[in-house]
Parts: structure tokens; C-alpha cells; sequence
């Protein structure tokens, strides 16, 4: 697919390969589902800073837009 764009849902389990010999470029985003409610949203960003508390101080969700990185 050379100078196209290609869209897909990677939350799907799937596989990935390069078998050209050019190298292969991601743009990856954490986006909202469309079919989320507002509340569901914050629900789940509500979630995200519990589990943060418990599993690691540094732990911030994907879905997170506070701009902080996942520290291990």
C-alpha cells in the first residue's frame, strides 16, 4: 500500500510484519470510542486513577490525556 494510509483497530489480538526492505512507519493514538458515553469516559478515566494507586505510582492509563508517561 504504498502511499496510502491504512486505518484499523489494534485492540484486537493480530500480528504485524515488514517483509519489504524499507522501513515501516506507525503513527499509533489513543482515541475514545465513539459509542462511549461522557459518563462512561469519566468512568473510566475514574478507574484508570484507582488502579494507578494500587498497581504503580507511576502508572498513568493510555487513555489519559494529562500529558504524564507510563513510568515503570
Amino acid at each position: 500500500m504504498e502511499g496510502e494510509s491504512l486505518f484499523f483497530d489494534d485492540t484486537f489480538l493480530h500480528e504485524v510484519w515488514n517483509n519489504s526492505d524499507r522501513p515501516r512507519v506507525c503513527l499509533l493514538l489513543d482515541i475514545w470510542h465513539p459509542g462511549l458515553t461522557a459518563i462512561e469516559r469519566e468512568a473510566i478515566t475514574a478507574l484508570g486513577r484507582v488502579m494507578g494507586q494500587f498497581i504503580n505510582q507511576g502508572y498513568t492509563p493510555p487513555w489519559s490525556t494529562n500529558g504524564r508517561i507510563f513510568e515503570h
